[in-house]
């Protein structure tokens, strides 16, 4: 009879000791990854009003211009000289194989761009060559 109420006060003491220990620390409960909303663009201010280019200033712009167009028409001609070249090259050698036309250089190139897209543009001015 000791035995069993020794064994009922320990029972008693354990499950009394369960329940006034704090709860075991739970896992913080991980919130849902908050929906990406695009935020409102910033307010930026008005641009402010350009001040008006004086005539010197439009001058020197075109004499710009004219300069970067004289070095594009220059480098243009360069390109040109070696596509020639290239094709010279290419009709020797089919003229020692025996083989077809010779192909002709282009004399010019015209990759016209529209200034408005309701511009009509003319036709590209590459020769073709004729079929004999």
């Amino acid at each position: 009879m000791k035995f069993t109420l020794t064994v009922l006060v320990l029972l008693v003491v354990a499950v009394g000791t369960v329940y006034t220990q704090p709860p075991p620390p739970t896992p913080a409960q991980e919130l849902p990854a908050p929906l990406n909303v695009p935020s409102a663009p910033a307010m930026q201010p008005a641009p402010a009003q350009p001040k008006e280019r004086t005539i010197n200033q439009l001058l020197d712009e075109i004499q710009a211009v004219r300069v970067q167009k004289a070095e594009l028409a220059k480098r243009e001609q360069s390109l040109m000289a070696e596509v020639r070249k290239l094709i010279e090259q290419q009709n020797e050698r089919l003229n020692k194989m025996g083989l077809g036309i010779p192909v002709q250089p282009p004399v010019s190139v015209d990759f016209a761009v529209p200034a408005s897209p309701g511009e009509r543009v003319p036709a590209p001015s590459i020769p073709v060559p004729a079929r004999q």
